[in-house]
C-alpha cells in the first residue's frame, strides 16, 4: 500500500515498519511481540524473539533493525556496553 502510494521515503517506511512488523511477524496476530526486560543474552536473535513473543531492548531492536534492512532501509543496531558509566 504504501509503495503503491509513490510517497515512500525512508521515515514513511520506518513509520510503516514499526506499526505493522510486531504482529505480523507474531505467532499470533492477536498476540504482538512485546518488550519484556532481563531477556538478554537468552532471547536477543531475531528468530528467537519470534519464538518467544517477546525480547528485552537489545532483541526488539535487532529485529526493527532486520526488518528496516529487508525492505532496503539501510539500519544498524547502535548503543552502549551494559556498564558504561560505571566506575570501577
Amino acid at each position: 500500500e504504501l509503495y503503491n502510494s509513490g510517497h515512500a521515503n525512508i521515515s514513511s517506511v520506518t513509520t510503516w515498519v514499526n506499526q505493522h512488523v510486531w504482529t505480523k511477524l507474531a505467532r499470533d496476530p492477536e498476540k504482538p511481540i512485546f518488550f519484556k526486560s532481563s531477556q538478554t543474552p537468552l532471547i536477543f536473535d531475531p528468530m528467537s524473539t519470534i519464538a518467544f513473543g517477546y525480547a528485552s531492548c537489545t532483541g526488539t531492536s535487532i529485529l526493527f533493525c532486520n526488518a528496516l534492512r529487508s525492505v532496503g532501509v539501510p539500519a544498524r543496531v547502535a548503543g552502549a556496553a551494559a556498564g558504561y558509566g560505571k566506575g570501577e
